[in-house]
């Protein structure tokens, strides 16, 4: 799994950050939310409409299996949030490249 953020939330936390009195601070920029790549995968194939079969592979050797930050405390001290869900976000990224390409 991985906690999966979309571009823009990343932008505006990195501003706030910025844009913050804080001499020095190390935040996690996340949705504190796990989700699988076969998720992903899955959700991706819906909207583009297509079908193919997906391939698991076993993970490499040190691989990180689950990653999920918290991000309590950029919440709290830059009251940053993640704006833009996973759902959304695949959304605008799948027409973003099926425009661009």
């Amino acid at each position: 799994t991985r906690d999966f953020v979309f571009v823009e939330d990343i932008v505006a936390a990195n501003i706030r950050a910025l844009s913050s009195k804080k001499d020095f601070a190390i935040y996690n920029v996340s949705t504190s939310r796990e989700t699988s790549v076969n998720t992903i995968a899955n959700q991706l194939l819906k909207i583009s409409g297509k079908s193919c079969k997906i391939e698991h592979q076993s993970p490499v050797k040190g691989e990180v299996l689950r990653n999920s930050l918290d991000n309590h405390l950029i919440i709290e001290e830059l009251a940053w949030k993640p704006n833009i869900d996973l759902q959304e976000g695949l959304n605008r990224t799948w027409d973003f490249f099926n425009t661009s390409l």
